[in-house]
């Protein structure tokens, strides 16, 4: 089993949309940095489960940088 761990700036926000237009459920604790941030979640769709977290002020994210996000279908 792989379990992917995902990157977000607002872990509390991808929750809630994961959950809302995925349908994943909380899974576990989820653990808060000390300025109450969500720093730590898992979820789980079935059997799946995801982890994610959140990377730090000094993560750089291809948006960040100033680069274009795409998405190509071709092989």
């Amino acid at each position: 089993m792989i379990t992917p761990y995902l990157l977000y700036e607002d872990v509390a926000g991808a929750m809630r949309f994961l959950s809302k237009a995925l349908g994943f459920k909380k899974s576990g604790s989820a653990m808060s940095g000390k300025s109450g941030k969500l720093t730590h979640a898992a979820m789980k769709l079935g059997d799946d489960l995801i982890m994610m977290g959140y990377p730090g002020p000094r993560y750089k994210n291809p948006k960040k940088l100033g680069e274009a996000r795409r998405f190509s279908t071709s092989k």
